[in-house]
């Protein structure tokens, strides 16, 4: 049997964890002097949708996110994904 080259095994790695498949490496992504942070909680992020997903989720109560069989709402849009399974 032949071994592997590394691209192969990288394919493997995306067909088992398609989450990978995004194509973000940390240490290429991660700018330290990029840092977010709340300007109610001083909590910090990484990155600028994080900060805007936690500040609708904690401070505004905004919730945009609106089942479409039961009409509840969501601040976040995973949210409503993980609830509208519920419905089968």
């Amino acid at each position: 049997m032949t071994p592997l080259t590394q691209e192969q095994i990288e394919q493997q790695h995306l067909i088992i964890n398609p989450a990978s498949r995004r194509g973000r490496k940390p240490s290429l992504q991660f700018d330290p002097t990029k840092i977010f942070s709340c300007t109610l909680c001083s909590r910090k992020f990484k990155r600028q949708e994080h900060l805007k997903r936690h500040f609708r989720s904690l401070h505004t109560g905004e919730k945009p996110f609106t089942c479409h069989k039961c009409g509840k709402k969501f601040s976040r849009s995973d949210n409503l994904g993980q609830h509208i399974k519920t419905h089968g």
